[in-house]
C-alpha cells in the first residue's frame, strides 16, 4: 500500500511517517518510480510508534523499545524516567507554594526550597545549575547521561563535594569564541535523545568489540584517517578537544574529577573500566590512535 492509505490506517500526518522513516524506524521498498510501498509490518510498526509517541516516549527511547528483545523492561525504564520527571514536578509545585505562602520572602524560604529541590534532583541538574557556564557545558557533553542518580550517600556527597571545589577552583579554559560557538550549538543539539542515541552505539562498542569492527572497521578507518586530517585539525571540535586535553593534563583533571565521579555514577565507572579495555584493544591494532581516543 501507498503512503495515503498508511495514513488513513494509523492516523499519522505525511511529514511524520517520512520522519519516522528518516529516523531509521522503518524501511520502506522503495519502487522505481520512486514512490514508497508499505506492508503490513511497516503499519503495525507505525501504529506502535504512533501511541509510544502519544505516551510521551522520545524517539531514541522508542528505537531501543523497537529492537528490544524485551520491550516490557524497555517500557518499564521509560516508566521509571516518567516517574522521577512527574515527581520532580511535585517538589517544584510544592517550593512554589511554599513561596507564596511566605508572601514571597525569599530570605524565610531559602533554606527550605533548596534543601527540597537539591534532594530530589538528579546529579546532572544540580551541576548544570552550579556551572552555568562552559564548566557545565563541558559535563553536560561528556558525563550527562551518566548523571541521572540522586546523591544518596555521604559518600556520594562527598565526592560531590570534592568534584565542585575542583571545577569552581581552577581557572576558567580560554576557549576561542568559534570554540565556545560550537559548544554552545553541540549542547543544544545533544539533547537527551541524542545523547542515548551516542551511548547506545558507544556501548555496543565496548560490550562487544569484536562484532562492533566487524561491522564498523571501514568506518572506524575513515574517521581515524579524517582525525589526521588538516580539515579536522582547523575544526572547533579539534581545538576544543587540544584545550581539554591541555586543561586535564595540568589541572589533576583524573584524581579530581574523574575518580569521584566514579563514586557518584555507578553507571559511569562500569561504562569507564569497559571505556578502557576497549581503548587498550583498539590502539592495539592502531598504536597511532592514541592522541584521537579523546577524553572520559
Amino acid at each position: 500500500m501507498f503512503i495515503n492509505e498508511v495514513c488513513k490506517l494509523t492516523g499519522l500526518t505525511k511529514k511524520a511517517v517520512e520522519y519516522y522513516e528518516k529516523q531509521g524506524l522503518l524501511s520502506p521498498e522503495i519502487m522505481e518510480n520512486g514512490y514508497r510501498k508499505y506492508e503490513i509490518e511497516e503499519i503495525a510498526v507505525l501504529k506502535e510508534i504512533s501511541l509510544l509517541r502519544k505516551m510521551g516516549i522520545g524517539i531514541a527511547d522508542i528505537k531501543t523499545i523497537l529492537t528490544s528483545d524485551d520491550k516490557l523492561a524497555s517500557l518499564a525504564v521509560c516508566k521509571s524516567k516518567m516517574t522521577r520527571q512527574m515527581n520532580m514536578l511535585d517538589v517544584q509545585r510544592e517550593c512554589i507554594s511554599y513561596l507564596i505562602d511566605s508572601n514571597y520572602n525569599i530570605d524565610s524560604s531559602f533554606q527550605y526550597v533548596s534543601h527540597q529541590l537539591d534532594v530530589s534532583r538528579v546529579i546532572k541538574e544540580r551541576l548544570a545549575e552550579a556551572f552555568p557556564g562552559n564548566y557545565g557545558l563541558f559535563i553536560s557533553f561528556h558525563f550527562g547521561r551518566f548523571l541521572n542518580e540522586k546523591i544518596d550517600s555521604p559518600e556520594k556527597e562527598a565526592a560531590y563535594g570534592k568534584i565542585l571545589d575542583f571545577l569552581d577552583g581552577i581557572a576558567d579554559i580560554p576557549f576561542p569564541k568559534e570554540v565556545e560557538d560550537y559548544m554552545m550549538e553541540a549542547g543544544g543539539q545533544w539533547n537527551e535523545d541524542n545523547m542515548q542515541a551516542l551511548d547506545s552505539g558507544t556501548r555496543a562498542a565496548i560490550d562487544d568489540y569484536d562484532s562492533f569492527m566487524e561491522t564498523k572497521r571501514n568506518i572506524i578507518e575513515m574517521y581515524l584517517d579524517y582525525c589526521k586530517s588538516d580539515a579536522y585539525k582547523s575544526s572547533p571540535a579539534y581545538k576544543m578537544k587540544t584545550l581539554m586535553l591541555e586543561f586535564q593534563k595540568a589541572s589533576g583533571y583524573y584524581d579530581a574529577l574523574i575518580e569521584n565521579m566514579k563514586i557518584l555514577s555507578r553507571e559511569y565507572s562500569k561504562y569507564h573500566e569497559k571505556l578502557y579495555e576497549s581503548n587498550d584493544l583498539l590502539l592495539r591494532e592502531y598504536p597511532d590512535a592514541a592522541d584521537i581516543l579523546g577524553y572520559y
